[in-house]
C-alpha cells in the first residue's frame, strides 16, 4: 500500500496529489498547503529533541509571501504546547483558534516561531505510525506530525529541517537529506503535508547489501523471538529481488521501519513517498523461516518506490503495478519458482474483470479493479510490447524508462507523462493504446485464451506450462532466473 499527498492510506497503497487550491477539506486532514503566486520561499526549522525523544522543541523561520495562519495534522494539533513568535525583544504566546495559531504580519515580512510538540504524549493517544506511535522506546513519526507550517505555501518553495538528538538517540527520516549534511533534511513545501515516515529512538539502522535500504527495527521490550538478522536476511531478499527487476533500486535511499509486534505472519505494509521515500511493515514476534521466505508484501512495497503518485483515479496503476511486478521480481531471483508466480497469476487475474455496473479503470475504485484490474492492465501491457517487439522490449524497460527518467515515489506525475514516458523507452505506443481503451470502459478480457497462447494454466496453487503454445517463449522469459541471483 502506497500513502499519497491527500493524507489518506489506501490497502496494499497510495493515493498522490499535487496540492492546489481546489482540495476538499474532508478529504485532508491538515490544512492544505495552498499555492500563491511567489517563488522560492524557504521554511525553516531547527528541532531538539529532550530525553529519550519524548518532547521536541522546535524554532521555525517561515519567510514572507505565504500565510498568517500556521497549521499542522489535525490530529496532532492537541499536541503542540506553548506556541510563541519573536517580536524582536521579547516571545508572545500565541493561542490557537479553530486548529490553527495566526502570527500577524508573518505573510508580509516572514516571522520565527518557537514551540513544543509532545511526542510522547502523541504516540501514546494516536497509536499510529503515520501521525505518532510507539513501540518500545521507539517513537515513529513523520515530520507532518510536528511541524507547523503556513496553511498557504509559495511555489517553488522549499521547507529544511535539522534535528539534534540527545545521547543514545538516533534520528531517521524518509525525507531526502539536504546535499553534504546528513542531518538535515529538504524538501518541495507543498510535499510539506504528507511527508515520509520517520522515527526517533534507541535504535542502530542496518544497512542491507546491495541496495541503498536502511533497516529500522523497533520492538517491545517483549518481543524477542525473532532475530535482528532473520529480518535482515528477508529485507535483503526483497531488496535483491526488486534491484534485479528494474536494474537498480529505484530511489537512492529507503530507510525500511520493521515494527515486530506480537503474533506471526507479516502486515500492515505501507510505503509513503512525496518529498523522500520510507517504508513501514509489521511481523510477528514467532515469524517463522518458512513465513519469511513466502512473504510477498516487502516486495510489493518495494516496487512501489519505482512509480511517481498519481491522482487518486489512477490508484489502480500504482497498485496493479505492485501485484503485477512482485510475482516476477521474485521469480527471477529464485524467491519462488515460475510454476508458482504464474499459479498466482494465473488464479488472481480474473478478479480484475469489470463486474456489473463497473466501468474503466479510472472510474471503478474497488478492491478488485485497483488491485487486479491494475494487474490486468499490467500484463495485457507486458505481452502486447513483447509481441510487437519480437520479444525485444518489455514491461520492464517502460518501467526502467520511467525510474530513469526521475519517476519514482517521491514525486508526483499526472498519468499522461507516465504512459508517454513508458511508451518512449519501448518504442511502442501500448501503454497509451491500452489506458485509452480501458481506461473509461468496462472491457472483458479472454484470459483463458490469453494463457492458452502463453502456455499456462492453473493447477491448485501452482501453475503447468505448455511450452509449443504460440506466446511460450514470451512467457519463459517474463519468469526466466537472472543469472547469477
Amino acid at each position: 500500500m502506497t500513502r499519497g499527498r491527500l493524507g489518506s492510506v489506501v490497502r496494499a497503497s497510495g493515493a498522490f496529489a499535487v496540492f492546489t487550491a481546489t482540495l476538499l477539506p474532508s478529504c485532508e486532514p491538515r490544512r492544505a498547503p495552498a499555492r500563491v503566486g511567489a517563488t522560492g520561499a524557504a521554511l525553516r526549522y531547527e528541532v531538539t529533541a529532550g530525553p529519550a525523544a519524548r518532547e521536541l522543541s522546535v524554532v521555525a523561520d517561515f519567510a514572507g509571501g505565504g500565510s498568517d495562519e500556521l497549521a499542522i495534522d489535525a490530529r496532532t494539533a492537541p499536541f503542540v504546547r506553548d506556541v510563541e513568535f519573536d517580536e524582536g525583544s521579547t516571545w508572545r504566546r500565541v493561542e490557537p483558534h479553530a486548529g490553527t495559531w495566526r502570527v500577524d504580519g508573518c505573510v508580509v515580512g516572514g516571522c520565527r516561531v518557537r514551540y513544543r510538540f509532545a511526542l510522547a504524549d502523541a504516540a501514546a493517544a494516536l497509536r499510529d505510525p503515520e501521525e505518532a506511535e510507539a513501540l518500545g522506546a521507539t517513537f515513529e513519526a513523520p515530520p507532518s506530525s510536528w511541524l507547523l507550517s503556513p496553511t498557504r505555501v509559495v511555489v517553488g518553495g522549499v521547507f529544511r529541517f535539522h534535528v539534534t538528538t540527545p545521547r543514545g538517540v538516533e534520528f531517521i527520516s524518509g525525507v531526502w537529506p539536504s546535499a553534504g549534511s546528513p542531518d538535515v533534511y529538504e524538501g518541495a513545501a507543498l510535499d510539506l503535508n504528507d511527508t515520509p515516515f520517520s522515527a526517533f529512538g534507541p535504535f542502530h539502522p542496518r544497512t542491507i547489501d546491495g541496495a541503498p535500504v536502511s533497516l529500522v527495527i523497533a520492538r517491545d521490550a517483549r518481543q524477542t523471538h525473532v532475530t535482528d538478522d532473520a529480518i535482515a536476511a528477508w529485507a535483503t531478499n526483497a531488496a535483491r529481488a526488486v534491484t534485479t527487476f528494474y536494474g537498480r533500486f529505484p530511489v537512492p535511499r529507503l530507510p525500511v521501519f520493521v515494527s515486530v509486534v506480537d503474533g506471526d505472519g507479516i502486515d500492515g505494509g505501507v510505503t509513503t513517498g512525496g518529498g523522500g521515500a520510507a517504508l513501514g511493515i509489521d511481523g510477528g514476534d514467532r515469524t517463522t523461516e518458512r513465513e519469511f521466505a513466502d512473504d510477498w508484501e516487502l516486495t510489493h512495497e518495494m516496487v512501489h518506490t519505482a512509480l511517481p503518485g498519481l491522482l487518486r483515479p489512477q490508484h489502480w496503476l500504482e497498485e496493479g503495478l505492485a501485484t503485477y511486478v512482485e510475482p516476477l521480481a521474485r521469480a527471477r531471483v529464485g524467491l519462488v519458482t515460475a510454476a508458482e508466480a504464474w499459479g498466482g497469476i494465473v488464479n488472481g487475474m480474473p478478479q480484475g474483470e469489470p463486474e456489473a455496473g463497473d466501468q474503466g479503470l479510472d472510474r471503478t475504485p474497488t478492491w478488485a479493479r485497483t488491485y487486479w484490474g491494475g494487474a490486468m492492465f499490467c500484463l495485457l501491457a507486458d505481452v502486447a510490447i513483447r509481441e510487437r517487439t519480437g520479444n525485444r522490449r518489455s514491461l520492464d524497460d517502460g518501467l526502467r524508462g520511467i525510474v530513469a527518467a526521475g519517476g519514482n515515489i517521491s514525486v508526483s506525475w499526472p498519468l499522461e507523462r507516465v504512459l508517454e514516458v513508458g511508451d518512449a523507452a519501448v518504442g511502442v505506443p501500448v501503454l497509451r493504446e491500452l489506458h485509452d481503451r480501458l481506461g473509461s470502459t468496462p472491457v472483458h478480457e479472454d484470459l483463458d485464451a490469453l494463457f492458452a497462447r502463453l502456455g499456462v494454466r492453473a493447477v491448485g496453487d501452482d501453475a503447468v506450462f505448455d511450452d509449443a503454445a504460440p506466446l511460450a517463449a514470451i512467457r519463459r522469459s517474463m519468469t526466466a532466473r537472472v543469472e547469477g541471483r
